[in-house]
């Protein structure tokens, strides 16, 4: 269920886990804000984040997703929060 109106249902699928995900640490491979390596130095522990969230009709394409570590995913979700809502 949609945690805000308007916000598309997400469903976590295994092509983040393996192809997608792949790709994106190839491009990537550390936090795009700390420079985090992740906790085993080949990205495990980072996070997915959309730039732009489905809510405001962003997709699951690579294009619209880095790599934050758990930290900086939440201050980022914490600034996309207070961004949408004045």
């Amino acid at each position: 269920m949609p945690s805000r109106n308007g916000q598309r249902r997400y469903r976590h699928t295994n092509r983040w886990r393996t192809t997608q995900r792949q790709a994106i640490l190839k491009r990537d491979g550390y936090c795009r804000m700390c420079g985090h390596p992740g906790d085993d130095g080949k990205g495990r522990g980072l996070m997915q984040a959309h730039l732009v969230p489905h809510s405001e009709g962003g997709d699951d394409n690579a294009n619209n997703i880095v790599l934050l570590c758990r930290t900086c995913h939440a201050k980022y979700d914490a600034g996309q929060r207070h961004r949408s809502h004045p």
